[in-house]
Parts: structure tokens; sequence; C-alpha cells
């Protein structure tokens, strides 16, 4: 996969998005936009 954007999140943001894909039964779309997010994150 090509990295089109980089992008900085606090880690607030970077927290919320782990516990996301980490647990829970969530949307598909929500789930693959934050697996998408984290992988462009720094």
């Amino acid at each position: 996969m090509n990295i089109r954007y980089r992008v900085e999140l606090r880690q607030a943001e970077r927290d919320e998005l782990n516990t996301l894909l980490n647990g829970g039964k969530y949307a598909a779309r929500k789930l693959k936009r934050a697996q998408i997010q984290e992988s462009q994150s720094l």
C-alpha cells in the first residue's frame, strides 16, 4: 500500500484508535478507516 499522506496523531487520538481496533464490535467501515489512519500516522 502506498502512503499518500503522513498524519501526526496526539497520544489521546492514538489511544482511541487502539481501543477501537483491539476489541468490541464496530462497523467494518469504521474499523478499516481506523486501520488506515493508524498505518499512516507517524
